[in-house]
């Protein structure tokens, strides 16, 4: 039996989504990065990949309610967006769970799984 094809990320979002940019940062550019990753299944990667992503969309969506803050770390953040109902509970737990293992990874704290 063949492994069923995983769909690449561009696919699974509107293009709309995937043409955000910023000056240092391209979503599509991106996600094509971590489907790489994928691929390899280099877990460390794809774990840090993620984190860069949530890390840039998150603080991109505190600009546009107002809540910008060049000095906070992405836990605070993550925790003012469901504060403020842009996240629900269960998002945040989701995303604040990718944001402690990409830094369990970065500072080599826990062994991730291959």
């Amino acid at each position: 039996m063949s492994p069923v094809p995983v769909p690449r990320l561009l696919e699974a979002f509107d293009p709309r989504v995937t043409a955000f940019r910023t000056a240092k940062f391209s979503l599509a550019e991106d996600l094509d990065w971590l489907d790489r990753l994928r691929a390899m299944e280099a877990s460390v990667g794809v774990i840090l990949h993620g984190t860069r992503i949530l890390e840039v969309l998150a603080r991109q969506a505190r600009e546009q309610i107002g809540l910008a803050d060049a000095d906070s770390r992405m836990n605070q953040g993550l925790l003012q967006l469901m504060v403020y109902d842009c996240l629900s509970k269960d998002t945040y737990r989701l995303l604040d769970r990718l944001r402690d293992l990409g830094n369990k990874a970065r500072h080599v704290l826990r062994k991730v799984p291959a």
